[in-house]
């Protein structure tokens, strides 16, 4: 690879194996999540699942009028996306195209129109993301109007980890810095 994406090498792309992995397993749904992210609270598997290939949520920007599918937070069905030879697909456009990171990729596959996507709510994965963008995300679907609760199922610290107080985002800090507390309570054993 060449060009932007040259830097992103093949173990950037896993998140595409865990489908056919837990498949194997007799997984039938498994859920992919960043690093960056915070589950609140528990939740079940969307039902859309069972008819598709994939759900998550789609981020708005303001050069896309139908938004990027975020990869912080992929529900896969296993199945399908085996019976689809999703494995073989990624490697493929791994191999024809340049692609900027796991979220690059994931809207190039999409977009290919054999895989069956629905978009679920916003709650699934709530984004902290700068204040230019929140402020264009469409019907104020951001963290400034929510209060902290369990309608918020996981949130997604796109603009810089909880921890890094420079890096305050959306001028909510009450909303944020309960979030930094759960998040910077975290144990690693």
């Amino acid at each position: 690879h060449t060009g932007y994406g040259k830097n992103y090498p093949p173990e950037c792309f896993f998140m595409f194996l865990i489908p056919e992995l837990l498949h194997e397993y007799g997984y039938e749904y498994s859920l992919y999540v960043d690093g960056d992210t915070y589950c609140n609270s528990l939740f079940e598997i969307p039902r859309i699942l069972e008819s598709v290939h994939f759900c998550g949520v789609r981020q708005p920007e303001k050069f896309n009028r139908r938004g990027v599918i975020n990869t912080g937070v992929i529900f896969f069905n296993n199945k399908k996306c085996v019976q689809s030879n999703l494995t073989e697909d990624v490697k493929e456009l791994y191999k024809k195209f340049t692609f900027t990171g796991d979220q690059h990729l994931f809207n190039k596959l999409i977009y290919m129109r054999k895989y069956n996507f629905r978009q679920i709510d916003f709650t699934y994965n709530v984004m902290f993301r700068d204040q230019k963008i929140m402020d264009k995300c469409k019907k104020g679907k951001t963290i400034q109007h929510l209060e902290i609760n369990d309608k918020i199922k996981i949130v997604h610290f796109m603009a810089g980890k909880p921890e890094k107080p420079q890096n305050e985002v959306g001028n909510n800090y009450r909303i944020r810095n309960e979030f930094a507390k759960l998040y910077n309570g975290i144990e690693i054993k």
